[in-house]
Formats: structure tokens, C-alpha cells, sequence
């Protein structure tokens, strides 16, 4: 099993630029950037979802739909609790 590592918003932009756009495919580009060939096509499938809010870091979460089912930052979830 590999070492977890941190990586910034723009490398992982860098790594999904090179895998989406430059003709290379996803398994090659991960290859080449010593990433798991699944880390990529889930970079790649988060950005093809929302490209603005894509790989946020840390303290700047998307705002959610509380409706929808999701807790909001900084809420922990209750399981089974009422109001």
C-alpha cells in the first residue's frame, strides 16, 4: 500500500490539465507522475463536476443544500436524533 500524501490545488489541476487535455491518457499521465491511476480519473471526475469548486483545501468548503441531505461545515452529522 502507498504513502498518503498532501498534494496543492494546482498540482492537482497540473495532473488533470496533462491527463485531459494534452492527449495523454489518464493512465499514462498518472504513470508519469507517480499517482494510483484510480487518484486521477477521481481528480479528473471531481473537476468534470463542478470546475470552480474542485479541490477546495482547506477552509474554503463549497457552500451546500442543507435540504439536499448534507450536513454544513463545521456540523457534525446526528444519526437518529430528532429536533
Amino acid at each position: 500500500m502507498g504513502t498518503r500524501r498532501r498534494v496543492s490545488r494546482e498540482y492537482k489541476q497540473e495532473a488533470v490539465a496533462l491527463a485531459t487535455q494534452h492527449g495523454v491518457a489518464v493512465a499514462q499521465a498518472a504513470r508519469n507522475l507517480g499517482l494510483s491511476v484510480k487518484v486521477l480519473r477521481r481528480w479528473v471526475q471531481e473537476f468534470r463536476t463542478d470546475p470552480q469548486y474542485t479541490f477546495p483545501g482547506e477552509g474554503q468548503q463549497k457552500a451546500r443544500n442543507v435540504t439536499g441531505g448534507e450536513v454544513p461545515v463545521g456540523f457534525p452529522r446526528l444519526s437518529g436524533h430528532r429536533v
